[in-house]
């Protein structure tokens, strides 16, 4: 997830950000979903499970069930993204 959208949920307050500090590292802002997160989190996807629409793609459902590939055949796939990016 890029910063940009943190930063809008972080302003919605669905989610909130931590420095965790790490022995010999820089400190890192880490996010947390917060109460009213969840709550529109729920909401979502109840919308979405009573919406009688499409609205997964099939790249995500794919992704969704990636252990289905060896580790060669996912290296291959995604490869070919990038060649056919290249084409078109």
């Amino acid at each position: 997830m890029n910063i940009l959208r943190l930063k809008r949920l972080e302003e919605k307050k669905l989610v909130e950000a931590k420095l965790r500090k790490m022995e010999g590292k820089t400190s890192r802002k880490v996010y947390y979903i917060t109460d009213n997160g969840k709550l529109a989190m729920e909401e979502k996807i109840k919308h979405i499970l009573s919406v009688n629409q499409k609205q997964i793609s099939s790249f995500d459902l794919a992704m969704a069930n990636i252990q289905i590939l060896n580790h060669n055949e996912i290296i291959e796939c995604l490869e070919a993204i990038e060649i056919n990016r290249c084409l078109y």
